[in-house]
């Protein structure tokens, strides 16, 4: 009986990781590590998240780029300029 859980009649309030849940004391560690586990994976979820917006803003940039540069070539080199990034096929070879 000396390990296990008391009820002290409080929560931990609910966050983005974790719902309400009853507060213990002592907390067992699979509740710590839970909402630790939980942090992390959003954390990286974020930063994924920061990396292909970034990404998706190049890939803008480049297809701006490409058509000022059509715009800015003389007709006979303008016709055989093939873009890559202003249309959508580049997304479909890999």
């Amino acid at each position: 009986m000396g390990n296990r859980p008391i009820l002290t009649g409080g929560y931990l309030r609910p966050t983005w990781f974790n719902k309400p849940l009853p507060r213990l004391n002592p907390q067992p560690i699979h509740i710590s590590m839970m909402i630790a586990s939980r942090r992390k994976a959003r954390a990286s979820r974020t930063v994924r998240f920061e990396q292909y917006s970034e990404w998706k803003e190049d890939m803008k940039h480049e297809a701006r780029f490409e058509r000022l540069l059509q715009e800015e070539l003389p007709p006979e080199q303008a016709q055989q300029f093939q873009p890559i990034f202003q249309d959508r096929e580049w997304r479909m070879s890999t």
